[in-house]
Parts: structure tokens; C-alpha cells; sequence
């Protein structure tokens, strides 16, 4: 059984110096995964404390890992590398320590994603509505379009043999325009010797009357 422990550096070269370790059955993990372990308020890696009590045969290989590479780690000992543990340290009690907590936020996510899936479907059904209504109201205006067109093109076609039928009265309404002035005039003149007809006419009368009083007289006395 191969005991020896591969570290990790940030260039991914490894380092077989530490021999207490059995990774035989399990693959070596980097320094800056999670890491479940706990430590003391005085922050020394000597004071490591393990805790396999609820955990399995591979998280007690993986803390014992973890441990002594912190001890060998020097700059571990910085503050802000403390940090950086603890906060991995929460992470990995929130992932792997509180299932409950992730199932319920995602059966949360879940009924949000049921409810606004549901919106949405309402949604998408009124729109469709909407759209079957709009596509009748369509159909309906165009096949009155195409009606519109149909009765257009009649009438041009109308339009265009009237437009000939102008075209071939056009001259003979001219020369009836030409007749009816020529008429015009003849009635004019016709008119003004009607007039002079009807004043000679109305003379004669009254030279006739005249003339007939003037003969009637003598007979008198």
C-alpha cells in the first residue's frame, strides 16, 4: 500500500516528502478545495482538531490530508489564510453538513419556478387567444381585401373602356358643340328678326286700324 501523500503546489508540480498518508484509494485533492476541519481560538496547526465522529473513512483520510499539509504550510499561518480556511471551512458545512438547507432552497426555487411557470403558461394561453382572434379578424379583413381588389380591377377595367368610348365621342361632341353654337347664332338672329317682324307687323296694324277709321268716317256724316 502506497502511504505517500501528493501536495499540490500553484503550478500543479507535487511533493511525495510526507509519507504518512494513505491515498491508495482515494485521489489527492488541492490545498484550496474545501476543507473539514476544525482548529483552536489560538489558530496553531499543531492544536488541529480532527472530527471523524459523523464522518466516513474517506473525509478522515481527507482531514488528516488537510492537517498536515497545514503544518507543513507556513504561511497557513497568516491571518488572512485563517480566514480564507474558515470561510472554505462554512462553505463545506453549508454544502455537505445541512442537505436539508439546500433541498428546501431548492424546493423553493422549485415552487417559484412552478408559479412563474404557471404565469407564464396563463400568459402564453391569453396570448394565443388573442392571436386566434387576430388571425380570424384577419383572414375576414383579407378576404375582403381581396374582394376590394377584385371589384378595383372591374372598375378599372370599366373605367378604361369608357375612357375609349370618350376618346372616340370626343369629336363628334366637339361638332356638336360647333352645330350648337352655329344654332346659337341662327337662333339669335332668328330672334331679332322675329322682333322686327312683330314691330312692322304691330305698325301695320295700326296704320290698317288708322285707315279704316279714316274711311268709315265719311260715311258718317
Amino acid at each position: 500500500m502506497d502511504s505517500s501523500i501528493h501536495t499540490y503546489d500553484d503550478a500543479g508540480s507535487t511533493d511525495t516528502r510526507y509519507n504518512n498518508v494513505d491515498t491508495s484509494t482515494e485521489k489527492p485533492l488541492r490545498f484550496d478545495v474545501i476543507l473539514p476541519f476544525t482548529y483552536t481560538k489560538d489558530h496553531n496547526p499543531s492544536s488541529l482538531r480532527r472530527n471523524t465522529r459523523s464522518r466516513d473513512e474517506h473525509t478522515s483520510h481527507f482531514d488528516l490530508f488537510i492537517a498536515e499539509t497545514i503544518a507543513w504550510e507556513p504561511h497557513c499561518r497568516n491571518l488572512s489564510e485563517h480566514y480564507h480556511t474558515s470561510l472554505l471551512v462554512w462553505e463545506y458545512k453549508n454544502r455537505l453538513l445541512s442537505p436539508s438547507k439546500q433541498y428546501k432552497a431548492l424546493k423553493e426555487k422549485l415552487v417559484g419556478w412552478q408559479v412563474g411557470y404557471e404565469i407564464h403558461h396563463q400568459t402564453w394561453d391569453a396570448a394565443y387567444r388573442i392571436l386566434a382572434s387576430s388571425r380570424e379578424k384577419y383572414d375576414r379583413l383579407n378576404t375582403l381585401w381581396h374582394g376590394l381588389v377584385e371589384s378595383h380591377e372591374a372598375l378599372k377595367e370599366r373605367y378604361s373602356e369608357l375612357e375609349d368610348w370618350y376618346d372616340a365621342l370626343s369629336p363628334r361632341y366637339r361638332d356638336l358643340v360647333k352645330m350648337y353654337d352655329e344654332l346659337s347664332m341662327m337662333h339669335d338672329t332668328l330672334k331679332t328678326q322675329y322682333h322686327e317682324d312683330i314691330g312692322f307687323y304691330k305698325a301695320m296694324v295700326d296704320r290698317l286700324q288708322t285707315t279704316h277709321l279714316e274711311d268709315e268716317l265719311p260715311s258718317q256724316r
